[in-house]
């Protein structure tokens, strides 16, 4: 574990450098097991063994919370939400490490809570309010602009949208009302699939971990005050 720990705080690759982090946990974990079934053995002078363990435990901690902060950081910078548009930088770097760490991905649940905040939500407060939106107009597009974040790589890509709600306000007034919402309704999902393909793709890169959890988080059974 000395070592792996070592060899993870001075490696210039910070994903190699998580990699060896989560070995140096496994086998701190590992001798703590043994020190325990020493104890229960009644071994003599585990004083010192319990010592270096410690010695050890505090700097791999510290390593860790560095880390995940560094690639917290980065997703966040990495990843612009707007209610008009979606902006990102590839954030798998950002990723790697997190898994490499066992992360509990705090970071994913929080673009969730803030895609549902700032997108989803106003989109059924004006269902709620009888002013939807639609139908909507999409432009995506890539472009290759400097960022200040180090690990940080490959192009912006950019999903926005815009709505002609006045297509839907000009509907008679002696037209269905129920074929009026549908029609609404019809739109508000159009926009929501658009959405979370781009997220899919290009914000959560197609990893089925994180896709989960954001699923889970918006989508689930209202659990949560804050899923839809």
């Amino acid at each position: 574990a000395r070592s792996l720990l070592d060899e993870a705080s001075f490696h210039q690759d910070w994903i190699q450098s998580a990699a060896l982090l989560a070995e140096a946990q496994t086998s701190l974990a590992s001798a703590d097991n043994m020190v325990k079934l020493a104890e229960e053995a009644n071994a003599p002078h585990l004083d010192k063994a319990h010592a270096i363990l410690e010695s050890l435990r505090v700097p791999i901690r510290r390593k860790r919370v560095d880390l995940v902060t560094k690639a917290e950081t980065m997703v966040r910078s990495c990843i612009t939400i707007s209610p008009q548009s979606l902006k990102v930088r590839s954030p798998e770097e950002a990723y790697t490490v997190l898994e490499s760490l066992e992360n509990r991905m705090d970071i994913v649940n929080q673009l969730a809570d803030d895609l549902n905040r700032d997108v989803f939500q106003p989109l059924l407060n004006n269902h709620r309010n009888g002013t939807p939106n639609g139908p909507w107009t999409f432009r995506e597009n890539t472009v290759n602009e400097s960022l200040s974040v180090r690990q940080s790589k490959g192009p912006m890509h950019t999903l926005e949208w815009s709505s002609r709600s006045s297509d839907i306000d000009r509907i008679d007034e002696s037209d269905c009302i129920e074929e009026t919402n549908i029609m609404a309704w019809g739109q508000s999902l159009t926009l929501i699939r658009k959405v979370m393909a781009f997220v899919h793709e290009r914000v959560l890169m197609k990893r089925s971990p994180l896709c989960e959890i954001v699923g889970k988080r918006l989508f689930a059974k209202p659990s949560k005050p804050n899923a839809l």
